[in-house]
This record gives C-alpha cells, structure tokens and sequence, in this order.
C-alpha cells in the first residue's frame, strides 16, 4: 500500500467492477442468463418494483441454482430497509402518544 492509498484504491474498483459484472450477468465462469433472469434485472433498473418481485417468485422454483441465487439477491435488493420500518413504527408510536395526550388530557 502506498502513502496516497492507490493499492486500496485499485482494490476498491476491482471489487466494484466484480459486482458490476456479477449484476449484469457476467460471471465469466457461467453462461449467460436466461431472458426471465435478464427481464428481472431490467425491471428492478426500471424502477418496477412490483414486476421484480413477480417475477422472482417465478425464478425462485427454477431449478437452477444460480438463477434461485439471483433471484434470492434481487428480493434482499427490493425489499424494505428495517430500519426505515423502525423508524416508521417509531414516528406511529409518537403520533398516537401525542394524540392520546391532547384527547384525554
């Protein structure tokens, strides 16, 4: 490692380049993905959330364990953050204890 960090630098990018490639399909051991697999990924970089998790629950009975695999990873990516849940229920929690304050007060 250099004074500047470039070693890290270099070992950053590499690792970034690796997830880039294992998103898109690329796994340089295995053949391309299947068009189910390929529809999916283009639907959560769309945006269309509600198409993704219909289509994993379709790729998630394959036989295939790299698409299950990738199936498994695109439901983690597109379900909701816990901590924005708790956070939620945190900010209910307050509301109706202010709520019950201000009516049986």
């Amino acid at each position: 490692m250099t004074a500047d960090g470039s070693k890290a630098e270099d070992k950053g990018n590499n690792r970034a380049h690796r997830e880039e490639e294992r998103l898109e399909g690329h796994n340089g051991d295995s053949e391309p993905e299947s068009a189910p697999v390929q529809e999916a990924r283009l639907a959560f970089e769309a945006g269309d959330y509600r198409r993704v998790r219909q289509l994993i629950r379709e790729l998630g009975k394959s036989n295939d364990p790299a698409t299950r695999q990738t199936a498994q990873e695109l439901a983690r990516r597109v379900q909701a953050d816990p901590a924005i849940l708790l956070v939620l229920l945190l900010c209910a929690a307050l509301f109706i204890g202010i709520a019950c304050v201000y009516v049986f007060r």
